[in-house]
């Protein structure tokens, strides 16, 4: 008999443990040890879905370690945490590195009834980073590097047929404001590319930016890591450029998606399926107004009671 069939039926120990989250239906509340289990009855997905190279223990490990130092994320259903954790995975990214973001997001769901509710999910977003790291997969790339230029920083470049770089930052003005970025690949044949944006360009892309809604004032990630989010969005505009390895093109094509695992896990060890993965069109970044308070109860029981029913499904496979 294997020890899998020797555990106890997974669905009665996922309820269980979301059933005493402060938050029903999530990991919101939760001790390490009690998400840990939670999670672990995910596991024969999990092993599903992951690439040969990879074990699901490491996979749960990390998801653990992930929810347990962010309340924000232990909030988000466990199936799109999870579905996070194993598509960082199978793209080789560690977002304890800060190659990759796992970020909360609110989304406006109807119900059986057709009333409307919100739900929290868990957002995969690549950091620049982790687009460093997918880029030197092709094997054709020396360095790759971005940085971001601030007010009283020596600057110059020039294109052209003989194009130029020069960046000296000034160390006593690492505080100033941000004026340029630019992204910088050197290949193994000894050519290079790069790019530069003005501060008015990296803001016109993050306004463009699903998550931000056209807003004048830079909120969710953009707010906490706007210096990341800018070089992240050079090597985006230098990848155009660049040779194409399998996991950058794979990374670019799912960066901001949902990765559920009902949905976008495979049953055949070839990882996620990556066309099941949402990439949504607007998404609201955390709080989200509620619905009227004689009303909030009972939305809470119908959000919690359908993740618990998906949970329970899930955990069977």
């Amino acid at each position: 008999m294997s020890s899998d069939k020797q555990n106890p039926a997974p669905a009665v120990n996922v309820k269980t443990a979301i059933q005493k989250a402060t938050e029903k239906g999530s990991f919101s509340g939760l001790k390490t040890n009690e998400i840990n289990s939670a999670i672990s009855t995910f596991r024969n997905a999990i092993a599903q879905a992951l690439p040969k190279h990879l074990t699901p223990e490491r996979m749960i490990q990390l998801a653990t370690t992930i929810i347990s130092r962010n309340p924000a994320i232990a909030d988000c259903t466990p199936s799109s945490i999870i579905g996070a954790v194993v598509h960082a995975s199978s793209l080789g990214l560690n977002p304890i590195l800060g190659e990759c973001y796992f970020v909360p997001y609110n989304k406006s769901v109807t119900g059986a009834d057709g009333s409307k509710k919100w739900i929290k999910e868990c957002q995969f977003q690549i950091g620049y980073k982790g687009q460093i790291v997918l880029a030197r997969r092709s094997n054709e790339i020396k360095t790759i590097y971005a940085e971001v230029v601030r007010k009283g920083d020596k600057f110059d470049y020039e294109l052209g047929l003989e194009p130029f770089l020069k960046h000296k930052p000034d160390p006593d003005k690492s505080d100033n404001e941000i004026t340029n970025v630019y992204a910088v690949a050197q290949y193994v044949n000894g050519g290079n590319n790069f790019v530069v944006l003005s501060k008015k360009q990296v803001e016109s892309y993050r306004k463009r930016s699903q998550t931000q809604k056209g807003g004048e004032v830079a909120s969710g990630i953009w707010a906490t890591d706007y210096d990341a989010m800018a070089k992240k969005t050079a090597i985006l505009r230098l990848s155009v450029y660049l040779p194409k390895s399998d996991e950058l093109l794979s990374g670019q094509n799912t960066d901001g998606g949902i990765v559920r695992v009902e949905s976008a896990f495979s049953n055949n060890n070839e990882g996620i399926l990556v066309e099941a993965i949402e990439i949504p069109l607007q998404q609201i970044p955390e709080i989200n107004p509620v619905a009227p308070t004689e009303k909030k109860d009972a939305k809470k029981k119908t959000d919690s009671e359908s993740r618990e029913g998906d949970l329970s499904s899930l955990a069977n496979q």
